[in-house]
């Protein structure tokens, strides 16, 4: 079960339910005050995350809204017992100041679409242009690490350990909800040099797309346990441009030369057998077996001499097609594991 605590119906989960439903992730919405009695003040084991959202209020002014105290007191228990828990806005604002970090009102506010440099784990995205509507912000908590910046506001997002993350800005913005902040009251609207106009706003919303696809992949990375690695990856046709780019590099690759020899010339076939395949084996859809029966890999394979160069070719192929098709690095690693294992199944010729 994925908890996602809303503390303002001004302030929707976003494509974080999006996700949820893509992957068919069990996931209950809390909307405070209402769903107080709902939060959990212990976390059971069913518990595999919680999202903390925006919110118009601010992490001081618990006098105002109370429940803030018991959000707190989830927050510190998720940190206590490492489960994997992401703050957006007000979340990470609240996350930040579970673990000393200092929360207060920034120098300016911060609206509209703004470029920020990250530095992510082992994502190749470097910049990325957020939605953001924020006029507190955090300072990164000692022994985090800061994973995104810009001009406005130095402190943008930050890890902590292997199961916190805290985010300044919305990843998790719709067309609906930014076009909804961008029609805010006049009197409501803040002023600034960063704040931009709703014009300004309204006529940059290519950039939701993007950011929605940098915050799925990050979601696939860090709530993983939750995932069959077939929808880590992104489903069918991300195994289909897996595979093909597989091939390809087993067809160019000098190295890879041994494992080449062993197919037709032709490789239509063989991309679609994989493909199926590898669909069913990853926890998707069990396509090879209902079209072609029980694959009986080993059996399949006994008329051709599949030694430890074979496999280490095959598995040349296959790593570098992942790093090329920039697999998320928790679902690459359980799959450089489990394809090694299949590999050596394999063998059967003694060098």
């Amino acid at each position: 079960m994925l908890w996602i605590i809303q503390n303002s119906k001004d302030t929707p989960a976003g494509t974080t339910v999006e996700w949820c439903e893509k992957h068919k992730v069990k996931y209950q919405i809390l909307l405070l005050p209402q769903d107080l009695n709902l939060l959990p003040n212990k976390l059971n084991p069913n518990t595999d995350g919680v999202v903390f959202c925006g919110g118009g209020m601010n992490v001081d002014e618990v006098n105002a809204h109370p429940w803030l105290i018991d959000e707190k007191k989830l927050i510190a228990e998720c940190i206590k017992n490492e489960v994997p828990i992401l703050g957006l806005c007000l979340g990470g604002q609240l996350i930040a100041e579970s673990l000393g970090a200092r929360v207060s009102k920034h120098s300016q506010w911060e609206v509209g679409w703004h470029k920020i440099k990250l530095d992510f784990k082992n994502s190749t995205t470097k910049e990325i242009t957020v939605f953001q509507w924020h006029g507190y912000s955090f300072d990164t908590p000692i022994g985090a690490q800061l994973f995104a910046t810009n001009e406005c506001c130095t402190h943008q997002g930050f890890t902590f350990k292997d199961h916190v993350i805290g985010m300044q800005f919305h990843p998790e913005a719709t067309i609906e909800w930014v076009t909804d902040c961008a029609n805010s009251e006049p009197q409501e609207y803040p002023t600034g040099q960063f704040v931009q106009s709703k014009e300004q706003i309204l006529s940059q919303m290519t950039n939701q797309q993007p950011l929605q696809e940098w915050y799925f992949n990050l979601l696939n990375d860090f709530f993983k346990k939750q995932l069959s690695l077939f929808e880590a990856l992104g489903g069918y046709e991300y195994v289909e441009k897996l595979v093909h780019r597989f091939y390809h590099l087993m067809d160019t690759l000098p190295e890879a030369v041994d494992i080449r020899k062993q197919h037709q010339p032709n490789l239509e076939e063989a991309i679609h057998k994989l493909t199926f395949f590898l669909t069913g084996w990853l926890g998707g859809p069990q396509l090879y077996f209902e079209k072609y029966g029980h694959p009986r890999l080993r059996a399949r394979h006994l008329p051709f001499k599949i030694g430890k160069r074979e496999r280490d070719q095959w598995l040349l192929c296959m790593f570098k097609a992942l790093e090329d098709c920039e697999v998320p690095q928790h679902p690459a690693n359980d799959m450089k594991k489990a394809l090694t294992h299949l590999a050596d199944h394999m063998i059967n010729q003694e060098e």
